[in-house]
């Protein structure tokens, strides 16, 4: 406790700013919050891509995500797919 109360006094002597979890979410949350927010929707978007490109290009897509929420909707993107002519939808724009 006494190394991080220190490391805590010599980050705000530089200016840094303290990690507050009661701000997480908010204008004034640590940078770091943002960061991780960021990069888990970038992987989020990297799994769903892979498992579009998988299924646009015809492949049968193996494999399981460790996250039921990202499995699930690898299931749904399956379904829907099956479903819907790709051939119909090439070059329309949806907004």
């Amino acid at each position: 406790m006494v190394k991080f109360t220190k490391k805590c006094q010599n980050a705000c002597k530089n200016n840094c700013v303290p990690d507050n979890p009661e701000f997480d979410g908010t204008d004034g949350a640590h940078s770091a919050w943002w960061r991780g927010c960021d990069h888990g929707v970038e992987m989020t978007v990297k799994a769903i891509n892979k498992v579009m490109d998988e299924l646009e290009s015809g492949k049968d897509f193996t494999g399981n995500f460790s996250s039921d929420s990202l499995e699930s909707l690898k299931q749904r993107l399956i379904r829907v797919y099956s479903v819907v002519d790709l051939e119909t939808l090439k070059g329309k724009t949806f907004s």
